[in-house]
């Protein structure tokens, strides 16, 4: 674990599944262009990748887009009334 720094975008292997992520991009200026301590963000891979963000996060989104049948069903859970 790397506490601190903030995945930006999951790493996927040949054959689609999660090979780690990429760390944020770091020396960004606040309109977005690279400041003079710009560095890109390093890659992380693993065996096993754990993204523990909850549905509604940004690399949650990525990782569910493609699956039609878990999105669908993520979205019927989260409108139900308790």
């Amino acid at each position: 674990m790397f506490a601190g720094f903030a995945a930006a975008l999951p790493l996927f292997d040949d054959d689609g599944s999660v090979a780690g992520v990429q760390i944020g991009d770091m020396g960004v200026q606040h309109d977005g262009s690279r400041g003079p301590n710009f560095t890109p963000g390093p890659e992380v891979r693993a065996r096993l990748t754990v993204i523990a963000e909850g549905c509604r996060g940004s690399l949650a989104k990525v990782l569910i887009q493609p699956l039609p049948a878990r999105r669908e069903h993520a979205i019927r859970r989260s409108t139900r009334s308790a």
